[in-house]
């Protein structure tokens, strides 16, 4: 594990809203929405962006309400939001991959061919409230991943967000 993941030393709000299993729930949805919509796993990199796109609220309350909304006038339209999106890719990166990991081991995420697949069920916790920010987080990274599968490839993807895989 990265020294700067250490449980110990992470801060109290850190612990809180990025724990393995808050994050894997997310994950989960959003793979599972895609292979929903796709018939198809979900490319590796696309999840890196999922936890980036539903924890900032500037940018989950900016999504569209419908997944045939064109992903690349979004990403116009929403370019201050998106300004520094690839720091935040890059800080929330660590999180993702201890996110996936905790799936693994617990049957939720499976690889295969270098894309994941949803395996047992996960439902969201009966404790959030359906106006909460953890169920907001969990509807809105459902939406992401049927959104990106009606997207296109994450080739397109990624240059719409100015980023490479």
């Amino acid at each position: 594990m990265l020294p700067e993941l250490q449980w110990r030393k992470r801060p109290f709000e850190i612990r809180n809203l990025l724990n393995p299993a808050f994050c894997a729930v997310l994950l989960h949805q959003s793979v599972k929405e895609y292979y929903g919509i796709s018939k198809k796993a979900m490319p590796y990199p696309l999840v890196f962006l999922v936890l980036p796109i539903v924890f900032p609220s500037n940018i989950r309350h900016s999504l569209p309400e419908r997944v045939d909304k064109d992903f690349d006038a979004w990403t116009k339209k929403k370019s201050l939001e998106l300004l520094k999106f690839d720091e935040i890719v890059s800080f929330l990166a660590p999180y993702t991959k201890e996110a996936i990991i905790f799936a693994m081991q617990f049957d939720y995420l499976e690889i295969q061919d270098g894309s994941l697949l949803p395996q047992k069920v996960l439902q969201p916790a009966k404790i959030w409230d359906n106006k909460s920010e953890a169920m907001g987080c969990y509807k809105q990274s459902g939406f992401v991943g049927r959104w990106f599968a009606h997207t296109g490839s994450p080739a397109t993807i990624f240059r719409n967000l100015g980023m490479r895989p």
